[in-house]
């Protein structure tokens, strides 16, 4: 890529991205607070604006990420930045046309009440099933604690050790809910001492899972949620507060380089990697670059006839099975797989981002498909979540956004996402049934 190219093409992402930017300001400032659909763009503009720029930065450096680029033709990349924007405004479109915007009006809005008996002892049903769990799952290593030394060996599938209650994994992370439940109840509910108790148990427990699950995506999502939840209303958008949340943002780009690290240490007690730079530009290059990548590689795969035929049916038969334990399936290919098969001698594997996705998945009807299909689902969460009234339902609403948003657009796999969300949907069917009551007045939630 010559140097005239470079520029053009970052021209190009700073005004997009400045676009995104400057229209997310007035949104939010407008709303005054940050919508599913707001994060999402914000994610959108993180990965599809700021990425590029610092990857064509990079792009003519001797990075081993520049290694897995199959193309050096420039026009794949100005291909890239049209359909990236072509992408945002088909969403912004669909979202409209969707009536993404207009309140919608319940007249028996459902409210969960947080101080109630019901709420208490929803939680702590949700609670003793996560524990549990854990407890059955970390059996055979030892005490829970026991198993955050052989976290990366789990998630790599290199495990020698067979664990019979595997099958609770999903199970184990209904701890989390628990814990965001404590905090939504704390001071509203009459059991204040055992709301306290609890909250610091499944705060433990939370820890550990984390730990052992050894994902940074997980983890970034557990605290972001809880930021959000505090956070959520915005009285108004001033120099200041977009400062905070600037600052903000550089920093969970600065942690989530360094989370390996962090959680390495706390497993073995020393720091696995030496030398790192601290410069976030170096950490969104090293850690964002991929996304980057497999835009510029499928689009060349399609071109050159690499791609297999469009992938919807399989990834249809993957969803179905997301929730069947592993022994029962046969040759489960997702989107991940399928992507990490077409980079031969790379360790571990590469997520499919989402217009990488799209074009696996509907070929060159993907970016007008996609953008239907995400604006669609975002509407069905939001809709849902406006017939209920709650703390718990502010809460459980982040943590979704945070969900679909964070994995949607930089790991998208619908079948892998539907399995990471098993903990949030069987806590909110236990929290429905048998927690909500019509409006009341004079009721607290």
């Amino acid at each position: 890529m010559t140097e005239l190219d470079q520029i053009v093409l970052i021209i190009l992402y700073s005004i997009f991205s400045l676009s995104i930017g400057f229209r997310l300001f007035t949104k939010i400032n407008i709303d005054k607070k940050i919508t599913i659909k707001s994060f999402f763009e914000l994610y959108y503009l993180l990965v599809y604006g700021m990425v590029p720029i610092v990857s064509i930065i990079y792009i003519n450096q001797n990075s081993y990420i520049n290694y897995y680029f199959f193309t050096n033709n420039t026009s794949y990349y100005y291909y890239l930045f049209v359909i990236s924007v072509i992408f945002y405004l088909l969403f912004l479109a669909y979202c409209y046309l969707l009536k993404y915007t207009k309140k919608m009006e319940k007249p028996n809005v459902k409210i969960i009440d947080v101080s109630s008996s019901k709420f208490f002892v929803s939680t702590i049903i949700i609670s003793l099933i996560g524990i549990i769990s854990i407890v059955m799952w970390t059996k055979v290593y030892g005490m829970p604690w026991d198993i955050i030394k052989y976290a990366n060996i789990i998630r790599s599938g290199k495990s020698t050790i067979y664990n019979k209650y595997t099958f609770l994994k999903p199970f184990c992370s209904l701890v989390i809910i628990a814990f965001y439940n404590n905090i939504v109840m704390f001071g509203k509910t009459k059991f204040k001492l055992i709301n306290v108790l609890n909250l610091i148990v499944n705060l433990f427990f939370s820890i550990i899972f984390l730990l052992a699950n050894d994902s940074r995506m997980f983890i970034l999502i557990f605290f972001l949620t809880i930021f959000l939840y505090f956070k959520n209303q915005i009285v108004k958008l001033n120099i200041k507060t977009t400062m905070l949340y600037i600052l903000l943002a550089i920093s969970v780009i600065l942690v989530l380089g360094r989370l390996d690290n962090i959680t390495y240490y706390i497993r073995h007690g020393q720091s696995m990697k030496e030398n790192e730079s601290n410069r976030i530009v170096d950490i969104v290059h090293n850690e964002f670059t991929y996304t980057y990548r497999n835009g510029i590689n499928v689009l060349y795969f399609y071109d050159m006839n690499m791609l297999p035929s469009i992938h919807e049916m399989k990834d249809l038969e993957n969803i179905a099975l997301s929730w069947v334990p592993e022994r029962f399936k046969q040759n489960k290919e997702g989107l991940t797989k399928l992507n990490t098969s077409y980079y031969y001698g790379i360790s571990g594997v590469i997520p499919t981002d989402i217009i990488t996705a799209s074009i696996y998945k509907f070929h060159v009807f993907g970016i007008i498909i996609m953008p239907l299909i995400i604006s669609f689902i975002l509407k069905l969460i939001e809709s849902f979540f406006t017939k209920y009234s709650s703390k718990f339902m502010d809460m459980i609403y982040n943590l979704v956004g945070c969900n679909v948003c964070l994995r949607f657009i930089a790991y998208y796999d619908l079948s892998d996402n539907l399995f990471t969300s098993f903990y949030i949907i069987v806590s909110l069917i236990i929290i429905c049934i048998l927690c909500y009551e019509k409006k009341k007045k004079n009721i607290i939630i």
